[in-house]
């Protein structure tokens, strides 16, 4: 089995409980191993948060036996096959005729088996608090975000990204149902927006990108608090799950374009006083 199917048999058994795992409730910085000092990121931040949800852990942190075993700690009994698995990937050097460095190439995915500290002897207190969140205004978002498109109130029933003008386009304001269904909205296209050659140039496909849309938006709602609107009707998800069968790799990437997204949208704030 590849690791992207791997990937896909777990979040699919997530979706077989009727939640969708990019809406699930959880926040998005959280998870992470403090031995190795890694933040969870891209599609292990579906694959740890959907591990929690299902297991009911509270703790974000992770750990390999090896590293508990260092720690003089153990996983506990009966918790050897309930583990998590954690993907990384790996690239390759590329060098030009002169032997010179001139990037990296893609060479392939590995998976980790790790545990929640609540699986082991390690106490729940043994790493600390986790500190590290990403800080969010809110009201930052209210317009747009710096050298972003333009974001307009200005029609009924519609919400779009033109690409070719590069203007977000919502309904009014007082059209939405609330102001999480508002942020949801403008979060979804926003992530369009990223996709220009002047942003983060992706050229995906429609279903593709719109999946990177969703994830995008739900991991900035998470961000700053607001509950997502679930959308986890018995179509819906057989609809994404019938796509990601088709294309294995399909949530695997699209996770990580969303985290890139979500990135280049929160590091490029308006300022503040435009938003109050």
């Amino acid at each position: 089995m590849s690791v992207y199917d791997y990937v896909n048999e777990k979040l699919f058994a997530i979706m077989d409980k009727g939640t969708i795992p990019w809406e699930a409730p959880w926040r998005m910085s959280r998870f992470s191993n403090p031995i190795s000092g890694t933040t969870y990121k891209g599609i292990n931040v579906l694959l740890a948060g959907t591990f929690n949800m299902d297991n009911d852990f509270k703790s974000p942190y992770f750990v390999t036996m090896k590293q508990a075993n260092g720690l003089q700690q153990q996983v506990n009994k009966g918790e050897g096959s309930n583990y998590c698995m954690i993907v990384k990937y790996f690239f390759d050097d590329v060098f030009d005729k002169k032997g010179e460095k001139v990037g990296t190439k893609f060479k392939g995915l590995r998976y980790f088996r790790l545990y929640n500290i609540e699986q082991t002897t390690i106490p729940n207190n043994f790493f600390g608090e986790q500190h590290e969140e990403i800080q969010v205004n809110p009201f930052e978002f209210q317009f747009g975000y710096k050298d972003g498109p333009s974001v307009s109130y200005d029609k009924i029933n519609q919400a779009f990204y033109n690409k070719d003008t590069d203007e977000i386009h919502l309904p009014r304001e007082e059209e939405f149902k609330t102001v999480q269904h508002l942020k949801d909205t403008l979060f979804h296209e926003m992530a369009h927006s990223t996709m220009t050659e002047s942003r983060l140039n992706r050229n995906y496909h429609y279903a593709k990108e719109e999946l990177v849309a969703e994830i995008t938006s739900a991991f900035m709602m998470h961000e700053m608090g607001y509950e997502v609107n679930y959308q986890n009707s018995a179509a819906y998800l057989a609809g994404w799950k019938k796509r990601c069968k088709d294309e294995p790799t399909l949530l695997v990437t699209a996770a990580n374009a969303a985290e890139k997204a979500v990135k280049f949208i929160i590091e490029r704030p308006v300022q503040t006083a435009l938003a109050v």
